[in-house]
């Protein structure tokens, strides 16, 4: 649906929008209160009124489409249908489609070509597209389906699980490449509201201080004044900040719901967060600041999980090189590490630290820099554990020499 910026453009421009369409933004935004049991149209275009701050009911008769696409009614037709008049019916028998099974065209809210689905004068849908393309990973296509329902996903899950790898991915899909489109940070102990909406930097030309947007609200401004296309901006570590207080204000509006609706930051800038700006973020279950996030992003973003693929490791290992015996040996041991890991809620061990393996040499020093030390860290409480798996896998290497 467009947002209340959108539809108050159009409107004060004198563009023809479909009631309703108005009305169905109206019932997914507003709470509609009624005198009767049923809401009128006069009731609709005073509540239209007061919502869109337009103070001329005549302006209504330019915009109100009950017919046809094209057609106008003048605001005297649209009385005539008060008060459950029995008009009404026989004005819905001449529709030329039946307006509870209107599409996005007939109500206007095609959406473009390139990008994901946002408002505009096209009528092609990317996504639907995008998620039938056989040569998009599997991966991909949910990610892209979560963000056309929540505009917003967390890619959750265990070091090495492939997080970052298609969360950028997703990004450069949506930015058709850009680079002027997508935005990259980290979240930290040390990340501020500051860095990510707005702060003080200094002024090298009078010596002192002056505001400047943060890089989050760089991009949404870029993406309000280019409609036609979509942005898209990567949170990597969102648990590792204190996320709640990075997005401040903004953390309301980033929910679909809210998109396009003006609030104030600390500095008094009235700022919106349009519908054509996409968020991809990564988390690790297990930090300390997860269940922060679980609270603060679980209802306005979707969640999808990413975990261990034994498979793609397995198919990983042998398009390397390695052999079929010597896979199936790497991908055994893997798996019974990840159970060890899930019966004691720890961590488990990603797919990709193997990712490199590609003979004896290659498996070696991945085992000693990089699955060592992590198995250390995380069954640093459980030393039996640890020592058991450290010996399989040492075993396993001896095996190969």
């Amino acid at each position: 649906m467009p947002s209340v910026t959108e539809i108050s453009s159009k409107l004060i421009g004198g563009h023809l929008i479909p009631a309703w369409a108005l009305a169905a933004f109206l019932f997914r935004n507003c709470l509609l209160v009624s005198p009767s049991e049923y809401i009128t149209d006069r009731e609709l275009v005073e509540l239209l009124s007061r919502y869109f701050a337009l103070d001329d009911l005549e302006f209504y008769s330019s915009i109100f489409d009950f017919s046809t696409p094209g057609e106008k009614w003048p605001l005297d037709r649209v009385d005539d249908l008060d008060e459950g008049s029995t008009d009404q019916v026989e004005v819905l028998d001449v529709v030329s489609y039946d307006y509870r099974r209107l599409t996005a065209v007939q109500l206007g809210l095609e959406r473009i070509e390139g990008g994901l689905g946002v408002p505009s004068d096209s009528s092609e849908a990317i996504l639907p597209e995008a998620t039938k393309n056989a040569d998009l990973d599997e991966n991909i296509k949910e990610i892209l389906q979560v963000l056309e329902d929540y505009l917003g996903v967390i890619l959750s899950g265990a070091p090495g699980t492939s997080k970052s790898y298609y969360a950028r991915l997703v990004a450069e899909f949506i930015a058709d490449g850009d680079d002027g489109r997508m935005a990259f940070v980290q979240f930290h102990a040390s990340y501020q509201f500051e860095d990510f909406m707005e702060g003080y930097r200094p002024d090298t030309t009078t010596g002192g201080f002056a505001k400047a947007d943060g890089i989050f609200l760089q991009l949404c401004k870029k993406a309000l004044s280019d409609k036609a296309h979509s942005y898209c901006i990567v949170i990597d570590e969102l648990s590792r900040g204190d996320s709640q207080r990075i997005f401040g204000e903004a953390l309301t509006y980033i929910e679909r719901s809210k998109r396009g609706l003006p609030f104030l930051l600390p500095s008094g800038e009235e700022v919106v967060i349009p519908e054509n700006v996409y968020i991809v973020a990564t988390m690790n279950p297990v930090d300390r600041g997860a269940d922060e996030v679980d609270l603060a992003f679980g209802r306005r973003f979707g969640i999808i999980e990413m975990n261990p693929r034994a498979e793609l490791l397995r198919g990983r290992l042998i398009a390397s090189g390695m052999d079929d015996a010597v896979a199936g040996k790497i991908v055994e041991w893997f798996n019974r590490c990840n159970a060890a890991c899930s019966s004691r809620s720890l961590p488990e061990l990603g797919h990709a630290f193997f990712w490199s393996v590609k003979d004896y040499s290659t498996l070696s020093r991945v085992w000693l820099y990089q699955v060592r030390p992590h198995l250390k860290k995380v069954f640093r409480f459980d030393a039996i554990e640890c020592d058991k798996l450290m010996k399989n896998f040492e075993e396993l290497l001896d095996s190969l020499q």
